[in-house]
């Protein structure tokens, strides 16, 4: 999980964040100061930068291990360098009794099954996912295009060996935006690290974006400042436009007082 919160004090206007992961290379330092790599669950890559501030529970972990961090980006448009405050260890115990988990769109999968089946978690991040005999495949082969939740198990070569692969039609962290006229989704998605899904509404220029776990109410109030979006909401239950009407597609909740965006609701009428 991956939580981000602004800093009103912070005059650069970095973002809070926290994260779990797995340490991938630590530094020298006999106290742990200097430049550590971790993998967070997601599969994203991160530098870590402690130094005589930054506190390590309850003691410095090693590599391989599993630990929580909570710290400050230091580059806010890249997002991928973190400032530390806090380096804890989580309970190996805990850790060992459950599988992770990826969620992300099929680029591509052998015909088969059985290989290696490209994911793509980011706007620019693709994971390669490793299907041996062993992997459970709850709907079979699905095509390309399609939302997967895979469960299993990262390997030491940043590879990650699949347990079980599912599809999902919908994830809680989706969010819906309206873009002005002439903006391009993909010009969004990059700014705040989105992952396009789908144009819903192509002529209202409509769209289906997938944000970081955890991190979607922050997303939207950034979205809805952004001179570019005419509105965003979550999209918490069901899908999308489907056919000639539409599949059940509710942004927080089931009445109009329920939505963060009262135009939003209007506009589309979903009621």
């Amino acid at each position: 999980a991956i939580q981000h919160g602004d800093d009103d004090e912070n005059p650069a206007g970095s973002d809070e964040i926290e994260l779990e992961g797995s340490i991938l290379s630590a530094p020298d330092h006999t106290q742990g100061y200097g430049e550590w790599t971790i993998r967070a669950l997601s599969g994203r890559i991160y530098r870590v930068i402690a130094d005589s501030e930054t506190e390590f529970r309850p003691q410095l972990p090693a590599i391989g291990q599993s630990v929580k961090v909570k710290g400050r980006l230091r580059n806010r448009d890249q997002g991928d360098e973190i400032v530390a405050t806090r380096v804890e260890i989580e309970d190996e115990r805990e850790d060992e009794s459950k599988p992770d988990e990826l969620q992300g769109i099929l680029v591509s999968a052998p015909s088969d099954g059985i290989g290696t089946w490209t994911v793509q978690t980011g706007f620019t991040q693709t994971i390669s996912i490793v299907v041996d005999a062993n992997t459970r495949l709850d709907d079979g082969i699905p095509p390309a295009g399609r939302w997967l939740e895979v469960r299993g198990r990262w390997q030491s070569d940043n590879t990650f060996l699949a347990a079980r692969i599912r599809v999902e039609d919908h994830r809680i962290n989706e969010v819906v935006v309206r873009l002005t006229q002439n903006v391009v989704s993909t010009t969004v998605a990059s700014r705040y690290g989105l992952l396009p899904k789908e144009t819903l509404i192509r002529s209202g220029n409509i769209h289906l974006f997938v944000t970081q776990e955890d991190e979607e109410h922050n997303i939207v109030t950034k979205l809805t400042a952004d001179p570019d979006v005419l509105w965003a909401e979550l999209n918490y239950v069901g899908g999308i436009p489907e056919g000639h009407g539409y599949k059940t597609w509710r942004w927080g909740g089931t009445t109009a007082d329920g939505y963060v965006n009262q135009g939003a609701f209007d506009q589309v009428n979903l009621a």
